[in-house]
């Protein structure tokens, strides 16, 4: 082939030197030099080819080759890449298939190092192990592979699973029974935090009252409750009453949330001291199944409402990084537990989410060492966490067939908890009677801690009916207020304002109902009305039917033949057949029923009428 006489070779004296007119106008128009071009080019033939090129594992940078050893360490060991119902990169080791780790945990970067260790017994470096990161979240992203993360406990198609917390177990619990299962037979994967524990492994012919001992509960009432409250919490998908427990110094308040703690939700930091920051509380309800904090004294209305939210499922947000405006979602529903002396949660929308426990001092001749009372609990443990998932399964097949007249409070809460007592014995009757008196709680704490309603009781106690432009109201009010010398301003106090006294009198307005007492407002010419009307309290019966379905029962001849139970609110002790028949318990219970002769003059009076407590003179 003719050879072209604008070649140019290295070793002509032009092409080599940098100062060449050559060189010069090449370097100003932005050209590398001739000769540093042709450094990786040889002559042959008197044609310019490039060289042969090394190895592709040659010419990779040293950094990028260990990247790549360790990106295919990572996807050769079976690894599994996904991103999480919030779109964030997770992996899962082949040696814990059941538990996902964030894709820039401090987790995976151990678990890569002893893996490229024992390939190859070097390190790597931060700046290596992010090119990795990226890498492996790059292919999550495109892969697009999402799988739904769960905190301890899941429900997926009517079937509860329970994380043991050893990253390859779990308790399988469903209408027949339960049983320990694992990898590759779980269809769910579990969020791991560094504060969980490892549960105990179950085992079966436990008595889960045999936990009562450690809980220094007198009221019988109290006690179902907390039986109840034990396996109805281990529902995660439905909102579950607050636990909150109160009582003086010396009372084993707190020792009762750590026995619940360590039954449901074994963690090192099984009880929390109090979290002022949202932000830190947000992030602490993300990491714990069981949200359990202790020796509250006080508890701010943004406080109450964030637990309140937490109940209910309401989502919150925390920014990743200060500079960062991404955002961590959390939309979980939280089991949450207080203890303080004082009862901490005042705010109605709080208190009527909450089941309320009252503990009393321990006298010194009674008092046991902690020590001593661990020891024996871990013993029994086993034992009691397996009659926790027998009565769990139980409730599965109970609780569907319930039938409430009246819906309580807390209604999914309600209808669980009843199937928990029926599977441990009692009736439906007697736990509703129970949780009635719990809403008294709850109502009169209410109505105690609101400067507004007790105001407002006052007023009404020789009234029947009042109506009068808010200002009058207002004004009547807070004479009472401060006659009795009770706080006017703040969270707590008697509004400052006129314009703030309709929102005061709604936070507690369910409670007044409750009491007999109803507020309306509307507007007329000459401004808002405020009314106040006093229901007739008329003692009459109330029939709430609850059917329940037979259990299975090979004891039992007559299966299908109900028996009827009637239960007063003190009858929590009524008991039938642990595994007996259908029962039909119909509770009787006095209650206040709104004056026809009111029911024109209030709006939605079928609604008010629905959603009222029904309580006892």
């Amino acid at each position: 082939m003719q050879k072209e006489s604008n070649i140019y070779i290295p070793g002509d004296k032009e092409f080599e030197d940098p100062n060449s007119q050559l060189n010069k106008t090449l370097a100003s128009l932005g050209i590398n030099p001739p000769n540093e071009q042709m450094e990786n080019y040889s002559k042959e033939d008197n044609d310019l080819i490039p060289q042969e090129s090394e190895s592709k594992e040659k010419q990779l940078p040293k950094g990028d080759k260990v990247a790549e050893q360790l990106v295919n360490l990572t996807l050769e060991s079976g690894s599994e890449l996904y991103l999480d119902q919030l779109g964030e990169p997770h992996i899962s080791f082949p040696e814990k298939a059941v538990t996902a780790f964030p894709i820039r945990s401090v987790t995976f970067r151990r678990w890569l190092a002893g893996k490229y260790w024992e390939e190859y017994e070097k390190g790597f470096s931060g700046d290596t192990f992010q090119t990795v990161v990226g890498t492996l979240e790059g292919k999550a992203f495109h892969e697009r592979q999402i799988i739904e993360l769960y905190n301890r406990i899941a429900r997926i198609n009517g079937v509860i699973y329970y994380d043991l917390g050893d990253d390859i177990r779990v308790v399988r619990v469903d209408q027949n029974g339960w049983e320990i299962d694992g990898y590759p037979n779980v269809p769910v994967k579990f969020r791991r935090f560094n504060h969980q524990m490892a549960q105990v492994t179950p085992i079966r012919g436990g008595n889960l009252e045999d936990v009562l001992p450690f809980i220094n509960l007198k009221s019988e009432t109290d006690k179902l409750l907390f039986l109840t409250y034990l396996p109805t919490v281990c529902i995660p998908d439905i909102p579950r009453v607050a636990l909150i427990n109160t009582g003086d110094q010396g009372s084993a308040k707190s020792t009762s949330l750590r026995i619940a703690r360590n039954l449901i939700d074994p963690s090192h930091a099984d009880l929390l001291d109090p979290i002022s920051d949202l932000r830190e509380l947000a992030l602490a309800a993300h990491h714990h199944y069981c949200l359990y904090l202790d020796n509250l004294s006080n508890l701010r209305d943004e406080l109450s409402d964030a637990f309140s939210r937490f109940v209910t499922g309401i989502g919150s947000t925390k920014r990743k990084l200060f500079t960062d405006e991404d955002a961590i979602v959390f939309k979980q529903k939280i089991a949450v537990g207080l203890s303080g002396i004082t009862l901490v949660a005042t705010r109605a929308d709080l208190l009527e989410r909450s089941l309320i426990l009252a503990y009393d001092l321990i006298p010194p001749e009674n008092r046991q060492a902690e020590e001593e009372l661990w020891i024996e609990f871990n013993n029994l443990k086993p034992a009691i966490l397996g009659s926790l998932f027998d009565i769990l399964s139980k409730i599965l097949k109970i609780a569907p067939t319930l039938k409430f007249t009246v819906r309580p409070r807390m209604a999914d809460y309600a209808k669980y908890a009843s199937a928990a007592a029926i599977a441990l014995g009692f009736t439906q009757n007697s736990f509703l009677a129970a949780f009635d008196k719990n809403t008294k709680r709850q109502n009169e704490t209410a109505l105690e801690a609101s400067v507004t309603a007790s105001a407002i009781i006052q007023f009404m106690s020789n009234k029947e009916e009042w109506e009068s432009l808010a200002s009058e109201l207002y004004g009547e009010l807070k004479t009472i207020v401060e006659n009795s010398k009770q706080q006017v301003g703040g969270e707590d106090g008697f509004p400052k304002a006129v314009n703030h006294l309709w929102r005061k009198i709604m936070q507690v307005r369910p409670n007044l109902i409750s009491i007999g007492i109803t507020a309306t407002r509307s507007e007329s010419s000459a401004g808002t009305l405020i009314k106040l009307t006093k229901t007739v309290q008329q003692k009459k019966i109330i029939a709430t039917t609850a059917t329940t379905t037979t259990l299975n029962s090979k004891s039992n001849g007559d299966k299908d033949s109900p028996v009827a139970i009637t239960a007063t609110e003190n009858d929590v002790t009524a008991t039938n057949p642990r595994h007996g028949v259908a029962t039909m318990a119909t509770m009787a219970v006095e209650n206040p029923i709104l004056d026809e002769t009111v029911k024109p003059e209030i709006p939605n009076y079928e609604e008010v009428l629905k959603n009222a407590d029904w309580l006892n003179d």
